[in-house]
């Protein structure tokens, strides 16, 4: 049932890139199954014939959740948008850049602390990398990914975060709270 499932993603996109839209039809389409799956402890003893008891029903909830956690991500896409724009007007200005990195922190430092290694860290050639990867199953030789354009804006927020944060501690008091000296 999981090839199934599977097939019917990857036929919404031949190369394995996809768009925001499509995790969103499939999600819709298997959110049902998923609910079953995840909360239906005892269905798996009544209902011996059922996919939910086989041993892809985690694989399957793996699926799942890793799509979904990338269309929730997809939501924050605005507002990384919006946060460049501002970031932008004040680019010039220390005291306000680091008032936007302080507006910032909780989000960028915390929230996203390992959106690159989570989605961007899976090739030893890092110019290979061109799009987040959302989901492997080696088993099946199967990867899904989203294209970057999907989410330009929040890889372009985590990296100028991580820029002024990091690499030129313009916030220092923010990274000792992380890394005590």
């Amino acid at each position: 049932m999981l090839d199934n499932l599977l097939q019917e993603l990857l036929s919404l996109s031949p190369s394995n890139v996809f768009e925001i839209g499509h995790l969103k039809i499939w999600l819709k389409k298997n959110h049902k199954f998923y609910e079953e799956c995840k909360w239906s402890s005892g269905f798996e003893k009544e209902h011996t014939n059922s996919f939910v008891n086989c041993t892809n029903k985690k694989e399957f909830q793996y699926l799942y959740e890793s799509l979904n956690d990338i269309v929730q991500l997809h939501k924050f896409e605005k507002f990384a948008e919006e946060e460049l724009a501002i970031y932008k007007s004040i680019n010039l200005n220390k005291s306000e850049v680091r008032n936007w990195i302080i507006k910032n922190e909780q989000f960028a430092s915390e929230d996203l602390a390992c959106f690159f290694t989570d989605y961007l860290d899976y090739s030893d050639n890092q110019e290979a990398i061109i799009n987040l990867l959302v989901y492997r199953n080696s088993e099946r030789k199967t990867d899904v990914f989203l294209d970057i354009n999907e989410i330009q804006h929040l890889v372009n927020y985590k990296t100028l975060f991580d820029e002024l944060y990091y690499s030129k501690k313009l916030y220092s008091e923010g990274i000792e709270r992380i890394i005590p000296s």
